[in-house]
């Protein structure tokens, strides 16, 4: 007899209007979203480290369509777990209070989290941000207003457009 996985992992994978993107759960609780991608291949073998089952898209996919096509989108009611170390959660926490439309020097975000003088470390920790969209890290910015890096050193290219889905443009 086989045993039941301690976790048992699911994954959602839906078109939105910057491409196909997707989210790995347990038990109901966000653990990732994938950026949109132009196929859908490149996000199911995004998923596939998760050994996670297909599900339905559900409301929190809903929310992230909402999102991509320039709509308000509602985050309140979803749970989320992250697995970082205190300092990391807390900048994520802080990011994720962030405003549609606001946006943040990597400095700010560090003191507004209670961290001043941490810049370099909130940007390696918002590099690693598990669920981006969610915790919208792309509104945090470079001091100088350029745009900053996004995603752990992929181009600058979807963080652009999705600041400018929310009005902002650099």
């Amino acid at each position: 007899m086989q045993k039941k996985p301690k976790h048992q992992f699911e994954h959602q994978i839906f078109r939105t209007e910057f491409g196909w993107a997707g989210i790995v759960e347990s038990a109901g609780i966000v653990l990732r979203v994938i950026l949109p991608a132009e196929s859908r291949e490149k996000i199911l073998s995004e998923v596939k480290q998760y050994k996670s089952f297909p599900k339905a898209p559900d409301y929190k996919a809903g929310e992230i369509i909402h999102y991509f096509q320039g709509r308000q989108a509602d985050f309140s009611g979803l749970k989320i777990q992250l697995d970082e170390s205190r300092f990391s959660e807390e900048i994520l926490m802080t990011a994720a209070k962030l405003n549609l439309g606001q946006t943040v020097s990597y400095s700010q975000l560090a003191e507004m989290a209670g961290h001043k003088g941490k810049a370099r470390a909130a940007g390696r920790a918002l590099a690693s941000n598990p669920i981006p969209v969610i915790i919208p890290c792309h509104r945090v910015i470079s001091k100088d207003g350029s745009p900053g890096g996004f995603m752990a050193g992929s181009d600058n290219s979807l963080k652009l457009r999705m600041l400018r889905l929310e009005g902002i443009d650099i």
